[in-house]
């Protein structure tokens, strides 16, 4: 089958395309901290035959650009605008892992006709009052120790203008929880989220959504192998209840599409292919 490649801008921001024609079913793929769009090179590899893959680096992630703070509105907003430019009027799949989780499972309440399904890696429901009771004290320990210090790098870079502190600060963490990716590639701008959430900046996550249980058919992962989850029992209960909907266990960490690429790429192949997708109508 013909393969084809495209570089689109949307609301300034580049979207890479790959897949076998442009009217093939699409799937939008949202990465978190501390990646970019290259996070999901294998699940490109393994699926640009049959469907489209988009995927954008979200702003203030790419080094190249510097910090580039969004309210919670705006991230929904170009997930929103890339999915109108290449999906118009039909349902898409989304593919989500950590901050991509979050912004995507926003959208996908906010605007549940557009998306058909979602494939969820590894942070469920993480704004629900059953995940904070299922943590244990040093989970939520640990999760504030580190979620504090990189919402710290993005005040330090950003609000006081210590630029190189900020970023040896980022990029220590990010070797200390094991992060995938060039560390000279890691900058406090990649920190905002963190920001949004314990300072309230750029409106923080007033209005957000609950996220207790799916909306859309899904396909949720998560790593074993982790000090803490990023979801509850109940959770997992949800999905594994809901209809057309699977749990998968991966023996790997947080950055599982990587770790377990070939595990997470059979049940990705897998559960699409039980599930068509609707094409876009030829013109």
């Amino acid at each position: 089958m013909n393969q084809f490649s495209e570089r689109i801008q949307v609301l300034g921001t580049e979207v890479l395309v790959d897949g076998p024609a442009a009217d093939a079913p699409l799937i939008l793929m949202l990465h978190g901290w501390p990646d970019t769009r290259e996070l999901w090179q294998h699940q490109v590899e393994a699926l640009k035959g049959h469907y489209r893959c988009a995927r954008f680096t979200w702003p203030g992630f790419d080094p190249a650009l510097g910090a580039q703070p969004r309210t919670l509105a705006e991230h929904i907003g170009l997930v929103d605008a890339v999915i109108q430019r290449l999906s118009p009027g039909v349902p898409i799949t989304l593919c989500m892992h950590d901050w991509g989780c979050i912004f995507g499972q926003q959208y996908a309440a906010a605007h549940p006709a557009k998306v058909a399904r979602c494939i969820v890696m590894d942070i469920g429901d993480y704004n629900a009052g059953a995940y904070i009771k299922s943590l244990s004290i040093k989970a939520k320990l640990g999760a504030l120790a580190y979620q504090l210090w990189l919402a710290g790098t993005w005040v330090l870079g950003h609000k006081l203008g210590l630029k190189g502190i900020a970023n040896s600060l980022a990029r220590f963490m990010a070797k200390a929880l094991h992060a995938p990716g060039a560390r000279e590639t890691i900058t406090y701008g990649m920190s905002h989220p963190y920001a949004m959430t314990w300072f309230g900046t750029s409106g923080g996550f007033k209005g957000a959504a609950t996220i207790k249980a799916p909306l859309q058919p899904t396909l949720y992962f998560y790593g074993l192998n982790k000090p803490f989850q990023f979801q509850s029992p109940r959770w997992l209960e949800a999905v594994a209840a809901h209809p057309g909907s699977k749990v998968v266990p991966v023996k790997a960490g947080h950055w599982l599409m990587l770790r377990g690429a070939d595990q997470v790429n059979a049940e990705i192949t897998a559960w699409l292919a039980a599930r068509p997708a609707i094409a876009l109508p030829r013109s």
